[in-house]
């Protein structure tokens, strides 16, 4: 069972298919709980230091924080995984962080065969845009 979500954007309340064509700003995102995301999630073997290290900082800056370490990276991994919704073109999970300039969205990928998390990144707006039609961005 994947998680579901009922998106309301600033113009009007959104079933489960997504967001409405033009839409852009999801303002409330309620998701249904997943059976498979209870347990807490880690990277394959040494590649949590390894995606730290390259996507840290940017997680930080979206976050507002002033500093950042490991244990936090792969609790927020978790929580974009239990909270955020799934886009299976991406076969991850997404979240709105906010963060200056440009909208921000967590990006949280999971191995197709062992469910191991594969990245814990930044993704715009614009980018889910293009890479993720079934999440209903028009930009």
């Amino acid at each position: 069972m994947r998680k579901v979500a009922k998106l309301k954007t600033r113009q009007g309340r959104i079933g489960n298919k997504g967001v409405a064509k033009g839409s852009t700003i999801i303002e409330h995102a309620d998701t249904v709980s997943d059976k498979g995301t209870s347990a807490f999630l880690k990277f394959r073997s040494d590649k949590t230091v390894v995606h730290f290290s390259e996507h840290g900082n940017s997680i930080k800056s979206a976050l507002g924080k002033k500093s950042y370490s490991l244990a936090e990276y792969l609790d927020d991994a978790n929580h974009v995984i239990r909270h955020g919704i799934f886009v299976p073109e991406l076969h991850g999970y997404v979240r709105l962080l906010g963060g200056k300039g440009s909208v921000k969205f967590g990006f949280v990928g999971r191995n197709r065969t062992t469910g191991d998390i594969t990245t814990f990144h930044i993704k715009t707006a614009k980018e889910l845009a293009n890479k993720a039609p079934s999440l209903g961005f028009s930009l």
